[in-house]
């Protein structure tokens, strides 16, 4: 996993660079650092395990989410590389015969996004709407899995992913603005347990933050 991430950040260091160059040459003082927090609620995940031929569903709660990263803004148009961590509890695991099982545990999303938004300025309004999108790689985590005392332990895989986010901001001063999002993350099939479990998930979640021009 750590390998994973790595690779990530070189691959998403590499993206942002190439986005901003021709830039920086001209001017170096539209960098800034990003930081939020929030509500993340995690969609019920899909699970398969093909060597049983079953499937079902994790029903999981809502958690907390953070992110932070560095940006580049071009004016109406910036490129982010950000981390970010949504978090939910295990609740209950059912399968396509209708079982369902009680279970304890965490799952956690942490992601690695390159993404780039558009913003929609208002002369008249310190008020900013903007939508994104981004792609990255997304690493989920179970940790501590619990079903009639027995524990399972800890899983682990990292997929593809890709987010969609809507939001506003206000300028507070002239290097700081004030943001509140919405923020769909998707990620694709997740291989875990030696590859015999396969896990599909999602979340939405609610952000504010702040961004800080260098």
């Amino acid at each position: 996993m750590a390998h994973t991430f790595r690779k990530a950040l070189l691959a998403g260091a590499f993206a942002l660079g190439a986005l901003v160059s021709p830039a920086v040459a001209e001017e170096s003082s539209n960098w800034y650092g990003t930081a939020g927090l929030g509500y993340s609620m995690l969609n019920d995940a899909d699970w398969e395990i093909d060597s049983i031929d079953n499937e079902g569903d994790v029903e999981l709660d809502a958690g907390l989410g953070f992110s932070f990263g560095v940006g580049y803004d071009w004016g109406n148009t910036r490129a982010e590389f950000t981390y970010g961590s949504n978090n939910g509890g295990m609740d209950q695991i059912t399968n396509d015969d209708g079982d369902a099982a009680s279970v304890d545990g965490d799952l956690t999303l942490n992601s690695f996004m390159v993404s780039v938004y558009r913003d929609f300025p208002n002369d008249s309004s310190k008020w900013t709407p903007y939508v994104g999108v981004g792609i990255g790689t997304t690493s989920v985590e179970i940790d501590d899995l619990t079903e009639d005392g027995t524990n399972y332990g800890d899983e682990d895989g990292s997929g593809f992913s890709y987010q969609l986010k809507a939001g506003v901001s206000v300028n507070v001063s002239e290097k700081a603005d004030i943001y509140g999002e919405v923020q769909y993350l998707n990620v694709s099939t997740v291989e875990m347990a030696d590859d015999e479990l396969e896990l599909d998930t999602s979340s939405w979640g609610i952000f504010s933050g702040i961004r800080y021009q260098f």
